[in-house]
Protein backbone atom coordinates (compact mmCIF):
# COMPACT_ATOMS: atom_id res chain seq x y z
CA UNK A 1 0.00 0.00 0.00
CA UNK A 2 1.45 3.19 -1.00
CA UNK A 3 1.60 5.38 2.08
CA UNK A 4 5.47 6.74 2.11
CA UNK A 5 6.79 8.20 -0.69
CA UNK A 6 8.90 10.97 -2.12
CA UNK A 7 6.20 12.54 -5.23
CA UNK A 8 7.85 13.92 -8.06
CA UNK A 9 5.33 16.84 -9.01
CA UNK A 10 5.49 18.30 -13.20
CA UNK A 11 3.45 20.22 -15.80
CA UNK A 12 3.76 19.57 -18.91
CA UNK A 13 2.40 21.11 -22.55
CA UNK A 14 1.25 19.10 -24.45
CA UNK A 15 1.57 18.42 -28.39
CA UNK A 16 -1.24 18.06 -30.86
CA UNK A 17 -2.03 15.81 -33.17
CA UNK A 18 -4.54 16.82 -36.17
CA UNK A 19 -8.00 15.81 -35.17
CA UNK A 20 -9.66 12.82 -35.32
CA UNK A 21 -13.56 13.49 -36.14
CA UNK A 22 -15.70 10.92 -35.11
CA UNK A 23 -18.45 12.45 -37.29
CA UNK A 24 -18.69 10.93 -41.08
CA UNK A 25 -17.24 13.30 -44.02
CA UNK A 26 -20.53 13.72 -45.07
CA UNK A 27 -21.70 15.85 -41.75
CA UNK A 28 -18.25 17.68 -40.96
CA UNK A 29 -18.40 20.45 -43.35
CA UNK A 30 -21.83 21.19 -41.11
CA UNK A 31 -19.87 21.60 -37.59
CA UNK A 32 -20.53 25.27 -36.78
CA UNK A 33 -17.53 27.36 -37.25
CA UNK A 34 -17.88 28.61 -33.61
CA UNK A 35 -17.41 25.37 -31.67
CA UNK A 36 -13.84 25.96 -30.17
CA UNK A 37 -13.31 27.37 -27.01
CA UNK A 38 -10.22 29.46 -26.05
CA UNK A 39 -9.38 27.50 -23.30
CA UNK A 40 -8.55 24.75 -25.78
CA UNK A 41 -6.47 26.07 -28.12
CA UNK A 42 -3.71 24.84 -25.85
CA UNK A 43 -2.95 21.83 -23.09
CA UNK A 44 -1.21 20.78 -20.37
CA UNK A 45 -1.22 17.98 -18.10
CA UNK A 46 -0.02 17.33 -14.74
CA UNK A 47 1.63 14.55 -13.69
CA UNK A 48 2.98 13.04 -10.48
CA UNK A 49 5.45 9.99 -9.88
CA UNK A 50 6.20 8.05 -6.68
CA UNK A 51 9.66 6.25 -5.77
CA UNK A 52 8.58 3.20 -6.98
CA UNK A 53 7.81 4.80 -10.08
CA UNK A 54 3.89 4.74 -9.89
CA UNK A 55 3.21 7.74 -12.16
CA UNK A 56 -0.94 9.31 -12.29
CA UNK A 57 -1.16 11.99 -14.65
CA UNK A 58 -4.42 14.30 -15.24
CA UNK A 59 -5.35 16.54 -18.44
CA UNK A 60 -5.75 17.99 -20.75
CA UNK A 61 -5.92 21.55 -18.60
CA UNK A 62 -6.22 24.22 -19.90
CA UNK A 63 -3.20 27.33 -19.59
CA UNK A 64 -4.88 28.89 -17.05
CA UNK A 65 -5.80 26.35 -15.18
CA UNK A 66 -2.31 24.72 -15.43
CA UNK A 67 -0.78 28.35 -14.35
CA UNK A 68 -3.84 28.43 -11.46
CA UNK A 69 -2.62 24.64 -10.20
CA UNK A 70 1.34 26.55 -10.47
CA UNK A 71 0.53 29.28 -8.38
CA UNK A 72 -1.81 27.85 -5.90
CA UNK A 73 -0.68 24.50 -5.15
CA UNK A 74 2.56 24.65 -6.44
CA UNK A 75 4.65 25.23 -3.34
CA UNK A 76 2.44 22.16 -1.25
CA UNK A 77 3.19 20.11 -4.17
CA UNK A 78 6.69 20.66 -4.55
CA UNK A 79 7.27 19.65 -0.81
CA UNK A 80 5.54 16.23 -0.76
CA UNK A 81 7.36 13.67 0.93
CA UNK A 82 3.76 11.81 1.11
CA UNK A 83 1.38 11.17 -1.34
CA UNK A 84 -1.39 13.70 -0.95
CA UNK A 85 -5.22 12.81 0.23
CA UNK A 86 -7.87 13.60 -2.41
CA UNK A 87 -9.46 15.50 0.19
CA UNK A 88 -8.93 18.78 -0.57
CA UNK A 89 -6.53 19.08 2.36
CA UNK A 90 -3.38 20.19 0.25
CA UNK A 91 -2.51 23.54 1.07
CA UNK A 92 -3.42 26.30 -0.75
CA UNK A 93 -1.17 29.78 -1.02
CA UNK A 94 -4.10 32.30 -3.10
CA UNK A 95 -6.21 33.91 -0.98
CA UNK A 96 -8.78 33.22 -3.52
CA UNK A 97 -10.37 29.68 -2.69
CA UNK A 98 -13.54 30.07 -4.02
CA UNK A 99 -15.00 30.51 -7.79
CA UNK A 100 -14.59 28.80 -11.17
CA UNK A 101 -11.22 28.62 -12.19
CA UNK A 102 -9.76 28.26 -8.34
CA UNK A 103 -12.32 24.94 -8.76
CA UNK A 104 -10.99 23.83 -11.85
CA UNK A 105 -7.07 23.93 -10.74
CA UNK A 106 -8.76 22.19 -6.99
CA UNK A 107 -10.68 19.64 -9.64
CA UNK A 108 -6.80 18.83 -10.91
CA UNK A 109 -4.60 18.22 -7.91
CA UNK A 110 -8.12 16.33 -6.51
CA UNK A 111 -8.16 13.88 -9.37
CA UNK A 112 -4.04 13.62 -9.05
CA UNK A 113 -4.56 12.41 -5.44
CA UNK A 114 -7.15 9.83 -6.27
CA UNK A 115 -5.18 8.45 -9.40
CA UNK A 116 -2.35 8.15 -6.61
CA UNK A 117 -3.94 7.00 -3.74
CA UNK A 118 -7.03 5.50 -4.17
CA UNK A 119 -7.64 4.07 -7.73
CA UNK A 120 -4.67 1.46 -7.33
CA UNK A 121 -6.56 -0.21 -4.19
CA UNK A 122 -10.05 0.18 -5.24
CA UNK A 123 -11.94 -2.36 -8.07
CA UNK A 124 -13.44 -0.91 -11.30
CA UNK A 125 -17.37 -0.97 -11.23
CA UNK A 126 -17.70 -1.56 -14.90
CA UNK A 127 -15.49 -1.74 -17.72
CA UNK A 128 -18.39 0.16 -19.94
CA UNK A 129 -20.65 2.95 -19.77
CA UNK A 130 -23.01 4.00 -21.83
CA UNK A 131 -23.17 7.50 -23.72
CA UNK A 132 -25.23 10.08 -25.60
CA UNK A 133 -24.15 12.17 -28.48
CA UNK A 134 -23.91 15.95 -28.16
CA UNK A 135 -24.66 17.46 -31.71
CA UNK A 136 -24.45 20.75 -30.46
CA UNK A 137 -21.76 21.55 -33.19
CA UNK A 138 -24.07 21.44 -35.58
CA UNK A 139 -27.16 23.54 -36.42
CA UNK A 140 -30.97 22.17 -35.54
CA UNK A 141 -32.22 23.87 -38.45
CA UNK A 142 -29.07 22.92 -40.64
CA UNK A 143 -30.01 20.20 -44.13
CA UNK A 144 -27.67 17.66 -42.62
CA UNK A 145 -29.39 17.24 -39.21
CA UNK A 146 -32.08 14.76 -39.69
CA UNK A 147 -29.42 12.65 -41.59
CA UNK A 148 -27.08 12.90 -38.36
CA UNK A 149 -29.85 11.89 -35.78
CA UNK A 150 -30.63 8.89 -37.74
CA UNK A 151 -26.64 8.05 -37.88
CA UNK A 152 -26.55 8.51 -34.15
CA UNK A 153 -29.47 6.22 -33.92
CA UNK A 154 -28.17 3.41 -36.04
CA UNK A 155 -24.07 3.89 -33.95
CA UNK A 156 -26.25 3.23 -30.66
CA UNK A 157 -25.41 6.25 -28.69
CA UNK A 158 -27.80 6.07 -25.82
CA UNK A 159 -29.21 9.15 -27.25
CA UNK A 160 -28.70 12.83 -28.92
CA UNK A 161 -28.91 16.46 -27.36
CA UNK A 162 -29.61 19.73 -29.58
CA UNK A 163 -28.92 23.15 -29.21
CA UNK A 164 -32.50 24.91 -28.41
CA UNK A 165 -31.12 28.31 -27.66
CA UNK A 166 -33.73 31.48 -28.03
CA UNK A 167 -32.96 34.69 -29.76
CA UNK A 168 -32.27 38.13 -28.01
CA UNK A 169 -35.45 38.50 -26.67
CA UNK A 170 -35.31 35.22 -24.80
CA UNK A 171 -38.22 32.88 -27.10
CA UNK A 172 -37.76 30.22 -29.33
CA UNK A 173 -38.82 30.67 -32.85
CA UNK A 174 -41.16 28.31 -34.49
CA UNK A 175 -38.30 27.34 -37.29
CA UNK A 176 -36.95 25.79 -34.75
CA UNK A 177 -39.49 23.63 -32.90
CA UNK A 178 -40.46 22.82 -36.58
CA UNK A 179 -36.31 21.60 -36.94
CA UNK A 180 -36.68 19.72 -33.94
CA UNK A 181 -39.54 17.70 -34.86
CA UNK A 182 -37.76 16.57 -38.15
CA UNK A 183 -34.51 15.39 -35.79
CA UNK A 184 -36.81 13.63 -33.10
CA UNK A 185 -39.00 11.69 -36.23
CA UNK A 186 -35.51 10.94 -37.61
CA UNK A 187 -33.98 9.33 -33.99
CA UNK A 188 -36.82 7.64 -33.02
CA UNK A 189 -37.10 5.66 -30.95
CA UNK A 190 -33.49 6.94 -29.71
CA UNK A 191 -33.75 9.50 -26.99
CA UNK A 192 -33.27 13.03 -27.78
CA UNK A 193 -32.72 15.64 -25.09
CA UNK A 194 -32.78 19.82 -25.94
CA UNK A 195 -30.15 22.24 -24.29
CA UNK A 196 -31.09 26.18 -23.93
CA UNK A 197 -28.02 27.06 -22.81
CA UNK A 198 -29.48 29.26 -20.08
CA UNK A 199 -30.94 31.31 -22.87
CA UNK A 200 -34.71 30.87 -22.42
CA UNK A 201 -37.20 33.34 -20.60
CA UNK A 202 -39.40 32.45 -17.56
CA UNK A 203 -42.12 33.18 -19.95
CA UNK A 204 -40.93 30.78 -22.98
CA UNK A 205 -40.16 28.36 -20.25
CA UNK A 206 -42.94 27.79 -18.72
CA UNK A 207 -44.70 27.71 -22.03
CA UNK A 208 -42.60 25.35 -23.88
CA UNK A 209 -41.99 22.98 -21.69
CA UNK A 210 -45.08 21.39 -21.87
CA UNK A 211 -45.25 21.30 -25.54
CA UNK A 212 -41.88 19.95 -25.63
CA UNK A 213 -43.13 17.27 -22.92
CA UNK A 214 -45.62 16.33 -25.37
CA UNK A 215 -42.99 15.78 -28.40
CA UNK A 216 -41.54 13.34 -25.88
CA UNK A 217 -37.99 15.02 -25.24
CA UNK A 218 -36.33 12.92 -22.53
CA UNK A 219 -34.47 16.02 -20.73
CA UNK A 220 -34.25 19.72 -21.15
CA UNK A 221 -30.99 21.27 -19.89
CA UNK A 222 -30.74 24.47 -18.12
CA UNK A 223 -33.95 26.16 -19.74
CA UNK A 224 -33.42 29.59 -17.95
CA UNK A 225 -30.00 31.31 -16.27
CA UNK A 226 -32.32 31.78 -13.08
CA UNK A 227 -33.46 28.00 -12.81
CA UNK A 228 -35.02 28.93 -9.25
CA UNK A 229 -37.11 31.35 -10.59
CA UNK A 230 -38.77 28.72 -12.62
CA UNK A 231 -40.09 27.08 -9.19
CA UNK A 232 -40.35 23.48 -8.55
CA UNK A 233 -40.76 21.29 -12.11
CA UNK A 234 -44.51 20.45 -12.61
CA UNK A 235 -46.41 17.61 -14.20
CA UNK A 236 -46.64 18.58 -17.61
CA UNK A 237 -42.74 19.36 -17.82
CA UNK A 238 -39.74 17.03 -19.10
CA UNK A 239 -37.25 16.46 -16.67
CA UNK A 240 -34.66 19.13 -16.35
CA UNK A 241 -30.92 18.60 -15.93
CA UNK A 242 -28.46 20.83 -14.45
CA UNK A 243 -25.38 21.06 -12.57
CA UNK A 244 -22.37 22.22 -14.51
CA UNK A 245 -22.18 25.61 -13.48
CA UNK A 246 -22.90 24.69 -9.86
CA UNK A 247 -19.02 25.06 -9.06
CA UNK A 248 -18.66 25.99 -5.18
CA UNK A 249 -19.77 22.62 -3.23
CA UNK A 250 -22.21 24.38 -1.04
CA UNK A 251 -23.95 25.61 -4.78
CA UNK A 252 -24.01 21.87 -5.81
CA UNK A 253 -25.51 20.83 -2.53
CA UNK A 254 -28.37 23.42 -2.15
CA UNK A 255 -29.37 22.98 -6.12
CA UNK A 256 -29.17 18.90 -5.62
CA UNK A 257 -31.46 19.46 -2.72
CA UNK A 258 -33.65 22.04 -3.98
CA UNK A 259 -36.03 19.62 -6.21
CA UNK A 260 -35.40 21.40 -9.10
CA UNK A 261 -33.11 19.02 -11.08
CA UNK A 262 -34.37 15.60 -12.16
CA UNK A 263 -31.09 15.05 -13.80
CA UNK A 264 -27.85 15.67 -11.79
CA UNK A 265 -25.01 17.16 -14.21
CA UNK A 266 -22.16 17.96 -12.49
CA UNK A 267 -19.03 18.97 -14.67
CA UNK A 268 -16.03 16.46 -12.91
CA UNK A 269 -13.30 18.58 -13.29
CA UNK A 270 -15.12 22.14 -13.01
CA UNK A 271 -16.58 21.39 -9.73
CA UNK A 272 -13.59 20.91 -7.29
CA UNK A 273 -12.72 17.43 -8.45
CA UNK A 274 -13.64 13.13 -8.23
CA UNK A 275 -13.98 13.31 -4.75
CA UNK A 276 -16.75 16.10 -4.76
CA UNK A 277 -18.47 14.25 -7.63
CA UNK A 278 -18.70 11.04 -5.98
CA UNK A 279 -19.87 12.73 -2.76
CA UNK A 280 -23.13 14.65 -5.05
CA UNK A 281 -23.45 11.39 -7.07
CA UNK A 282 -24.35 9.00 -4.42
CA UNK A 283 -26.63 11.92 -2.56
CA UNK A 284 -28.62 12.13 -6.08
CA UNK A 285 -28.85 8.31 -5.94
CA UNK A 286 -30.77 8.59 -2.55
CA UNK A 287 -32.59 11.13 -4.12
CA UNK A 288 -33.88 9.16 -7.04
CA UNK A 289 -31.83 11.37 -9.43
CA UNK A 290 -29.40 9.38 -12.03
CA UNK A 291 -26.04 12.01 -12.33
CA UNK A 292 -25.44 12.16 -16.31
CA UNK A 293 -21.91 14.60 -15.77
CA UNK A 294 -21.32 17.35 -18.13
CA UNK A 295 -19.05 16.46 -20.73
CA UNK A 296 -16.41 19.01 -20.69
CA UNK A 297 -13.94 16.67 -18.56
CA UNK A 298 -14.73 13.86 -20.16
CA UNK A 299 -11.57 11.44 -18.90
CA UNK A 300 -12.87 12.99 -15.56
CA UNK A 301 -16.65 11.42 -15.76
CA UNK A 302 -14.85 8.25 -16.57
CA UNK A 303 -13.26 7.85 -13.95
CA UNK A 304 -16.34 8.78 -12.04
CA UNK A 305 -18.21 5.96 -14.17
CA UNK A 306 -15.36 3.55 -13.26
CA UNK A 307 -16.44 3.48 -9.35
CA UNK A 308 -19.83 4.03 -9.52
CA UNK A 309 -22.59 1.87 -11.31
CA UNK A 310 -25.60 2.20 -14.01
CA UNK A 311 -27.80 3.54 -11.20
CA UNK A 312 -25.86 6.65 -9.92
CA UNK A 313 -24.36 6.97 -13.46
CA UNK A 314 -26.04 5.69 -16.51
CA UNK A 315 -24.74 7.66 -18.82
CA UNK A 316 -21.90 10.18 -20.19
CA UNK A 317 -21.98 12.83 -22.41
CA UNK A 318 -19.71 12.67 -25.79
CA UNK A 319 -19.79 15.95 -27.56
CA UNK A 320 -19.71 14.81 -31.00
CA UNK A 321 -17.20 18.33 -32.28
CA UNK A 322 -15.65 19.49 -28.95
CA UNK A 323 -14.69 15.94 -27.73
CA UNK A 324 -12.06 15.18 -30.35
CA UNK A 325 -10.39 18.96 -30.61
CA UNK A 326 -9.95 18.28 -26.64
CA UNK A 327 -8.08 14.69 -27.13
CA UNK A 328 -5.97 15.83 -29.89
CA UNK A 329 -3.07 15.46 -27.34
CA UNK A 330 -3.86 11.91 -26.25
CA UNK A 331 -2.05 9.07 -27.41
CA UNK A 332 -5.51 6.70 -27.24
CA UNK A 333 -8.22 9.23 -27.53
CA UNK A 334 -11.41 7.90 -25.80
CA UNK A 335 -13.63 7.17 -28.79
CA UNK A 336 -17.08 5.53 -28.37
CA UNK A 337 -17.81 2.10 -29.81
CA UNK A 338 -21.44 0.76 -30.34
CA UNK A 339 -22.62 3.66 -28.31
CA UNK A 340 -20.52 2.84 -25.14
CA UNK A 341 -16.97 4.63 -23.99
CA UNK A 342 -14.20 2.30 -22.06
CA UNK A 343 -13.74 3.06 -18.54
CA UNK A 344 -10.42 2.29 -18.72
CA UNK A 345 -10.09 5.78 -20.82
CA UNK A 346 -10.53 7.52 -17.59
CA UNK A 347 -8.18 5.32 -15.60
CA UNK A 348 -5.19 5.32 -17.84
CA UNK A 349 -4.21 9.08 -19.64
CA UNK A 350 -1.16 9.43 -21.75
CA UNK A 351 -0.49 12.18 -23.78
CA UNK A 352 2.22 13.38 -26.33
CA UNK A 353 3.95 15.89 -24.32
CA UNK A 354 7.33 18.22 -23.98
CA UNK A 355 9.84 18.90 -21.63
CA UNK A 356 8.47 19.01 -17.78
CA UNK A 357 8.35 22.05 -15.42
CA UNK A 358 8.85 20.23 -12.12
CA UNK A 359 7.24 21.39 -9.02
CA UNK A 360 8.76 18.87 -6.85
Amino acid sequence: MRTEATVAVTIRELEPAPVQHVVPGWAQPWIRPDTTWPEERSSFALSARDMAGYEAVVGPLSPVVAQLVRDQFGPALSSLTTLPRPDGTLPCEGRHRSGSHFRLAQAAVDELAFRLTVAPQASRTRDTVACYATAMGFDLNAPVAPELARWLHDEGYAGQKWRLVADHSGDVGQDDLRALERVLHAASPSPVMVDAIGTWSKATARRLLPVLADLGIRWVEEPCGDLAGLGRPEATWPPIAAGEHAYEPADQWRLLGSGSVDVWQPDVGWSGGITQALATARAARELGVPTVPHGGTLRSALLLAAYTDDVTVPWLEYHLTQEPRRQRCSVDPARPAGGRLSCRSGEELRFRSGEPIILG
